[in-house]
């Protein structure tokens, strides 16, 4: 598996920040700072670009139709598992 580019060379915390849309936040004139809990958890652009593209083009209740949408969700689901798999 190959490593994010942020931490090829070492660790560049700004690169990592930058995948985090949120951070680019100040709380108190300061750069956000978030850590993660049970609760909830920050995302990176890519799985919200992806979360975007399913809301935009793709959504439906699974299982709960006979028309395109909801059988095409099911068959997208196991077709990014298998290339996954395969990285």
């Amino acid at each position: 598996m190959e490593s994010h580019p942020a931490v090829k060379n070492g660790y560049d915390v700004a690169r990592v920040r930058a995948d985090f849309p949120i951070l680019v936040r100040e709380v108190y004139g300061k750069p956000l700072v978030y850590l993660d809990n049970a609760a909830s958890a920050q995302k990176p652009r890519a799985v919200l670009d992806r979360m975007r593209e399913v809301y935009e083009r793709e959504y439906s209740n699974v299982h709960r139709g006979l028309h395109f949408l909801p059988m095409l969700r099911p068959k997208l689901t196991k077709a990014r598992a298998r290339a996954s798999a395969r990285s």
